[in-house]
């Protein structure tokens, strides 16, 4: 926890630490002395989940790698933007071949990827057939007022 201060409380039957409780003291190692504690001493925020972290989760690792083959990566990385993702899983992506898809880096790809970016919280409900939606594809030409 570099740079990061420990609020140690210590008391005749317990010891807490930065809120968590001492467990089990001095445990001894090759390279020094481990205490473990209740919960996890991190920073708050260090843990990010990112859209990124939760299509890996999604077993969606070939599109992620083509999202980096294009550097689309800010549209999975941002915490702060909000996407509804039509990503594909690694299964259904195994069902053609690489052929199928734009070379991997093109700009046709780079296009074809931004078309699985809806801007929003979009869930099938919200969703009609037929129903044209803005993407983050933006064609030459295109500007904010011609939405």
């Amino acid at each position: 926890m570099k740079g990061n201060h420990l609020e140690i409380v210590t008391a005749p039957e317990k010891v807490i630490v930065n809120g968590a409780e001492l467990m089990q003291p001095d445990i001894y190692a090759s390279n020094g002395v481990l205490h473990t504690v209740s919960s996890l001493l991190i920073p708050e925020r260090s843990l990010r989940l990112t859209p990124e972290k939760f299509l890996l989760a999604l077993n969606c690792t070939k599109f992620v790698s083509l999202l980096h083959s294009v550097n689309l990566t800010s549209l999975i990385n941002d915490t702060s933007a909000h996407y509804t993702v039509l990503a594909l899983e690694d299964d259904v992506m195994s069902l053609s071949s690489d052929s199928d898809l734009p070379e991997r880096g093109s700009d046709e790809l780079k296009r074809t990827l931004q078309y699985h970016f809806i801007p929003g919280k979009w869930t099938p409900k919200k969703m009609k057939h037929g129903m044209l939606l803005e993407t983050e594809l933006k064609e030459p030409g295109w500007t904010a007022d011609a939405k």
